[in-house]
């Protein structure tokens, strides 16, 4: 090397130094490409991990989480059979209002003209699994009477809701009660699904 021209010589050790230079590089971004690739598959192999304890642990628990789902299923199935019926619902809303009045505290809330219902999707949630029924209801008493109409009725049934109360005065004349109210509400309630719950 040494009786190489200066010129050739320089070039040389340029050509020795790019190459060590690139032969780095290529290590560097190799080595750091596979480091990468060992992360992810750590990633993947931590995560796949979890998974199976999970699956391992539902495992053992598969008993408790049926009998579970077995209670759960029998207090759904009970509650729905407390629901509008999606046959006849007219007919049962007119029997439950009626023994319904017939030991409410409000006695004197008397209802002068219930609608058919209006059935649609309940909008309590979105999607929701369940139709309501909607009664448009006009009835007349004193306002402390509806009040305990009201409170008395979402108690006992407790997937019905009174909304849309429309409360005017009686009209005037000699036999009239001054304190008497016109009311008008709607009373919306939840109906049975089509399927009992053991077959959905």
């Amino acid at each position: 090397m040494n009786n190489l021209p200066k010129a050739k010589r320089d070039q040389l050790i340029l050509v020795a130094v790019m190459t060590a230079a690139i032969i780095g590089a290529l290590i560097f971004f190799v080595a750091e490409s596979q480091r990468a690739e060992l992360r992810r598959t750590a990633l993947k192999t931590e995560t796949v991990r979890a998974k199976l304890n999970q699956a391992d642990k539902l495992s053992r628990e598969e008993g408790q989480l049926l009998t579970r789902l077995q209670t759960v299923v029998k207090d759904l199935g009970g509650r729905e059979a407390l629901l509008a019926p999606e046959r006849d619902t007219y007919a049962w809303f007119l029997q439950s209002l009626a023994q319904f009045l017939s030991i409410h505290r409000g006695a004197g809330v008397t209802a002068a003209g219930i609608s058919q219902p209006e059935v649609g999707d309940a909008v309590l949630l979105p999607k929701f699994p369940y139709k309501s029924a909607t009664f448009h209801v006009k009835s007349n008493g004193h306002f402390h009477d509806f009040g305990r109409f009201v409170a008395d009725l979402e108690t006992q049934f407790p997937y019905v809701r009174v909304q849309s109360v429309e409360l005017t005065h009686a009209p005037a004349g000699p036999s009239t009660d001054p304190e008497k109210l016109n009311l008008t509400f709607d009373i919306v309630m939840l109906m049975q699904p089509s399927t009992p719950i053991e077959n959905r």
